[in-house]
């Protein structure tokens, strides 16, 4: 995907990153690594061992991010704010994926989107709601 925002930047760079960010949060490796964090709550030798990959993960995740939002947004003093927050409503979206059944995804992505901009000094994503016809999120 990163290989793919350098050959052809996305018009809306933001908001592709945020959606791509995303989908990268939403596959059974994802969840997969929710089940560890989860087991490692209570189990303080997996804990061990988990917290330097996740730290290792992380640091090169955040690296992939700099690459998705690209220079000009990275450069932005709110960017780290935005970046992990980003990270986090992911997160969040995909381990409540499975109770709330994808209900709501869209119109939450939308509303961080917009946020986001507005954290970064840009314009409201172009095409997204403003009458706020979708105020009735399933949480």
């Amino acid at each position: 995907m990163i290989t793919t925002f350098r050959v052809d930047p996305p018009e809306d760079r933001l908001t592709a990153a945020i959606t791509t960010v995303r989908e990268l949060f939403s596959g059974p490796d994802f969840l997969a690594e929710m089940e560890l964090w989860a087991a490692a709550r209570t189990d303080p030798r997996l804990r061990e061992t988990l917290v330097p990959v996740v730290e290792r993960i992380g640091a090169r995740l955040r690296e992939q991010l700099a690459e998705l939002f690209g220079a000009e947004l990275a450069a932005h003093p709110d960017y780290p704010k935005v970046s992990m927050l980003t990270v986090e409503v992911a997160r969040g979206l995909a381990f409540s994926a499975p109770i709330r059944r994808g209900h709501g995804d869209s119109a939450l992505l939308e509303y961080w989107c917009e946020a986001a901009a507005t954290m970064l000094g840009r314009p409201a994503p172009a095409g997204h709601h403003t009458d706020r016809e979708h105020d009735q999120v399933v949480v």
